[in-house]
């Protein structure tokens, strides 16, 4: 389990939402604590332009495909490819509901 520390000032639901996004990221990515401590501003601006946008819309896959954009510097070569794994299930998904 990995273990993403809080800020003390609580948070507001787009920032709730993005800290439950970065630790199941930080899971699934197998994230050190120096890349949480790098992306956390990534993942709070990500679910700022994020939440406001339907789940599976055009848009929201865009700025998903962007956010992961971002992230990939800040990867090991491994953690690319489970990043680009986790988009194109997105993808697939969205294209499943269509």
């Amino acid at each position: 389990t990995v273990i993403v520390p809080d800020d003390p000032s609580p948070p507001d639901e787009s920032e709730a939402t993005s800290r439950r996004v970065m630790r199941r990221y930080a899971e699934d990515l197998a994230l050190s604590r120096e890349q949480i401590r790098e992306l956390r501003p990534m993942f709070d601006a990500a679910g700022k332009r994020m939440g406001p946008l339907e789940k599976f819309s055009e848009a929201r896959l865009k700025e998903l495909e962007r956010f992961h954009a971002e992230m990939d510097p800040f990867l090991t070569p491994e953690q690319r490819e489970k990043s680009r794994a986790m988009l194109e299930s997105a993808l697939r998904r969205k294209r499943a509901k269509e």
